[in-house]
């Protein structure tokens, strides 16, 4: 699934190509909602995209479209000839004479319409790379679950928003602690170094375009159809049985809350 840095990467690609054009018109593959659901949009402006957590969201001054990519989404910026994806979604036409395709192999992906994001906001918690994510702030997110697990609190987007599996598992190993550790048993030096880390992470899976696992048709692209780069700086995510940067053990992988976690037994 595309988190906050595919996300954000994303959203810097189409920045130069797509503000300020018109929407002409769209038109509808596999969308499972009624195509009229989209009829608002057209002769909108692209005012400016913003990312929210692992949503992209157009900014169409009296209306906002909200794009989440779920397992296996893209977007994609197309020209008038190019050939169109059988796992076309939508594809929206602009008045410079590109196109946005929205395609999704496995059909997850949802694209939402609204004129107010009040209800939407409310269910994400903070930006962990905007100004308002602080160190105390962090402490007291991790203070109000002491029983949750270091990497449930991670993933949990209602507290920090964008996080995923891949990057819980890589910014728990910055940290150099057990992904499986009670926040309760946190102290405030391994509250700052948490802290430090989530940054860290994100901000360089952002700076080398997201992280594009494997070749199949479900992996990451840009809206340039270039994949990520990040995959070859991972330290932990896909290593199992691969030594251990740090302390040359093996890195360990376990299923926790149905999802592969990977770590090394030198993380306390």
């Amino acid at each position: 699934m595309p988190e906050l840095p595919e996300v954000e990467t994303i959203r810097l690609a189409l920045l130069d190509r797509v503000l300020s054009c018109q929407v002409t018109g769209f038109s509808v593959g596999h969308y499972s909602k009624p195509a009229e659901a989209l009829q608002p949009v057209i002769g909108k402006t692209i005012r400016q995209l913003v990312r929210r957590g692992k949503y992209l969201i157009f900014d169409l001054g009296s209306l906002f479209m909200i794009f989440h990519l779920r397992m296996s989404g893209r977007i994609l910026l197309k020209t008038p000839h190019d050939p169109i994806s059988p796992y076309l979604k939508v594809q929206f036409f602009l008045d410079n004479g590109m196109r946005i395709d929205f395609e999704d192999v496995r059909k997850f992906g949802t694209i939402d319409i609204t004129d107010c994001l009040q209800s939407f906001e409310e269910k994400l918690g903070v930006e962990p790379i905007g100004g308002y994510f602080v160190a105390s702030h962090l402490k007291k997110l991790v203070q109000l679950t002491p029983k949750m697990a270091l990497k449930a609190f991670l993933l949990d987007q209602s507290r920090i928003a964008g996080i995923g599996n891949i990057y819980a598992d890589e910014i728990c190993y910055h940290a150099g602690i057990s992904p499986l550790k009670k926040l309760g048993d946190l102290d405030q030096k391994s509250t700052e170094k948490l802290y430090q880390a989530i940054i860290a992470v994100l901000k360089k899976a952002i700076a080398f375009q997201g992280t594009s696992l494997g070749t199949g048709l479900t992996n990451f692209k840009n809206p340039h159809a270039d994949h990520g780069q990040n995959q070859h700086h991972l330290l932990i995510y896909g290593r199992q049985g691969l030594p251990c940067f740090r302390c040359g053990g093996p890195v360990q992988k376990e299923r926790f809350q149905s999802r592969g976690t990977h770590f090394c037994t030198c993380q306390n």
